[in-house]
């Protein structure tokens, strides 16, 4: 389980080994940009975002993060819940009826429902019968233009945006020529 800023992804299949182990990922606060993260709460929200585009892009099945309720203060009056993370530890608030979510944590949900929309979408590709179906989804699942390296990633979240788009009508597609 690595850091997400101290790996390289050139090694995974070093980790994966013949048994094609699991690989998890871990981000603490030593992941600041140029790296994305889930946790900065000054960051763009891209960056909470795209993380979980490249945990699917580098065949990472799992993630780990440490707290979403470390509230060991007042984080509404002092986000700095973590010393060196601004919102480390804090993706939920506390609030008078329960937590209260974050943006943060928002994006998060987003980035997890992109992964399993992507893991759909090459699922959908491998079984399909149709060739020039799977040779777009495979085009769609190639996220080398959409985040190239660890710390190189679209700012506009349009980018994320239209890509999701795309993939989810190629989901609709497939399953539909599947029938």
């Amino acid at each position: 389980m690595p850091h997400l800023d101290c790996f390289d992804p050139r090694f995974l299949d070093t980790l994966r080994g013949k048994d094609n182990n699991e690989i998890w990922d871990y981000i603490c606060i030593s992941g600041q940009l140029p790296y994305p993260n889930m946790w900065a709460i000054d960051y763009p929200g891209v960056v909470n975002r795209v993380v979980y585009w490249q945990l699917w892009q580098q065949r990472i099945q799992g993630f780990l993060y440490w707290a979403t309720t470390y509230w060991q203060k007042n984080v509404w009056e002092d986000p700095l819940s973590y010393p060196g993370g601004n919102g480390d530890g804090s993706l939920l608030y506390w609030g008078k009826e329960g937590p209260v979510n974050s943006i943060r944590y928002e994006l998060v949900r987003d980035g997890t429902e992109d992964y399993d929309m992507l893991a759909r979408l090459s699922d959908l590709a491998k079984t399909t019968k149709d060739a020039a179906l799977r040779r777009a989804a495979e085009r769609l699942l190639d996220l080398s233009d959409a985040t190239p390296e660890f710390t190189k990633f679209p700012s506009d979240p349009q980018v994320l945006e239209a890509r999701r788009l795309a993939v989810a009508e190629m989901v609709e597609r497939l399953t539909r020529a599947a029938r």
